[in-house]
């Protein structure tokens, strides 16, 4: 037995439970690209800068002719990996270390590179409080030279 559910547009989807139904619509509407800027753009900032999408702040940077974005947050203390004071380093492989504690992230995969916080500073309330966790990374598009960043 099939069930009948509102689909997109008001139609009527045959064969469709309405609880799913409103599940797709969500995550169609979910999955927009959010334009970030253009090439031209960023490479006039050196291949790099940070734009923030609704709450998250994300580092949008050019590696090996591809456009990556990522959080802008380190996933250890929340400090920004590109900011006023703090500067992350990028390695040849295409990994962003983050300048406080010196993790290093695979900026493709979001992945831990090496150990979890090798070098935290001196400092009595920071230490490796929070276990391992990868950099989140966002899907990027280019077309027609603007940079479009899927956040979902």
């Amino acid at each position: 037995m099939g069930f009948v559910g509102s689909g997109i547009m008001g139609g009527k989807v045959r064969g469709v439970n309405p609880a799913i139904c409103s599940r797709l619509v969500v995550r169609a509407m979910a999955e927009d690209w959010t334009p970030v800027g253009t090439v031209e753009e960023l490479n006039a900032e050196g291949g790099k800068k940070v734009v923030q999408i609704d709450s998250a702040k994300i580092l949008i940077k050019e590696f090996a002719n591809e456009i990556l974005a990522m959080s802008n947050t380190c996933p250890h203390l929340g400090l920004p990996l590109e900011g006023k004071i703090l500067k992350a380093d990028y390695t040849s492989t295409g990994s962003i270390i983050c300048s406080a504690h010196k993790t290093a992230f695979n900026m493709k995969t979001g992945d831990v590179v090496g150990e979890w916080c090798p070098c935290m500073p001196k400092l009595p309330f920071v230490g490796k409080m929070k276990e391992q966790a990868p950099l989140k990374v966002y899907p990027t598009k280019v077309e027609d030279g603007s940079i479009f960043v899927n956040v979902s």
